[in-house]
């Protein structure tokens, strides 16, 4: 098995240097890159993330990183903005529709990443996550926005 990583699921989640899994438009790149990894007999899985408040604004146009709450980056120096409600939603969604693209272009597999950092985690964290409503506070909220990524 070979797993290649990290493909992006939004604008925001990662930079123009990582795979690309937002748009339809990179399917056709997606599956030159899962049928090379096939012929040769493994099986071919790619990661789907994004990367939150690790992500520089440099590297996104200028545009603000998103985390679940204004928390200074140690890693950027950069305070993300703040996920609203539809926003979180529109990520839930933008994980399912990443994993539906790499899927129609021939991936065996999809490994969410939930860890070092990155947004998922950061809703976990109580240091990252400050939030006040259904995403905060409780172990059980702080995991939601990752269960709803899941399911």
């Amino acid at each position: 098995m070979i797993s290649v990583g990290y493909a992006s699921v939004d604008s925001l989640a990662a930079n123009p240097m990582h795979i690309g899994a937002h748009d339809d438009a990179f399917i056709p790149g997606l599956k030159k890159l899962a049928n090379t990894i096939k012929s040769h007999g493994a099986r071919a899985t790619v990661q789907l993330n994004h990367a939150g408040r690790y992500n520089h604004s440099m590297l996104l146009g200028g545009r603000s990183p998103v985390g679940p709450s204004p928390v200074p980056s140690r890693l950027t120096g950069e305070t993300p903005q703040e996920m609203g409600r539809e926003q979180i939603a529109e990520s839930v969604s933008s994980f399912a529709d990443a994993a539906r693209r790499v899927q129609k272009a021939g991936f065996d597999a999809v490994e969410i990443l939930c860890g070092t950092g990155y947004l998922i985690s950061s809703f976990l964290s109580p240091l990252a996550n400050r939030r006040q409503d259904d995403y905060g506070v409780s172990l059980e909220n702080r995991m939601r926005f990752g269960v709803e990524v899941m399911t």
